[in-house]
């Protein structure tokens, strides 16, 4: 794995040391935003250190750019494989099937007469 994605995790928190407890409330509110474990040390006497925050959030944005410049073709998953929400099961049995029961949940409200043809 990747230690960039393992940076923010409860084992290897974002560290970053700031000069003041606004800077630190900045940096929980971004963290919190992404969902990543942080550690922020209030130190006024020193330079202020956010290279974790800054090399995790630069890393996110190219994993984003990168993967929305993809095919769309190379996102559809196919049914034999992984589940792309990570339930690490196949995607036929986790969120295959929920779609195609909320597709059939909408075909139903358009068109409430076929509803005995289908249960």
């Amino acid at each position: 794995m990747n230690p960039l994605q393992k940076l923010g995790s409860k084992k290897h928190p974002i560290c970053v040391s700031v000069w003041d407890e606004e800077n630190a409330a900045n940096v929980a509110k971004v963290c919190d935003q992404h969902g990543w474990h942080f550690i922020a040390r209030i130190a006024p006497e020193e330079d202020e250190d956010l290279e974790d925050l800054l090399v995790k959030l630069s890393y996110e944005q190219i994993k984003s750019e990168a993967f929305a410049s993809l095919p769309a073709t190379l996102l559809d998953p196919k049914p034999n494989n992984f589940c792309p929400c990570g339930s690490n099961k196949k995607y036929k049995k986790c969120c295959m099937l929920a779609g195609q029961r909320s597709d059939q949940a909408s075909i139903l409200e358009i068109h409430p007469r076929i509803e005995n043809r289908v249960q």
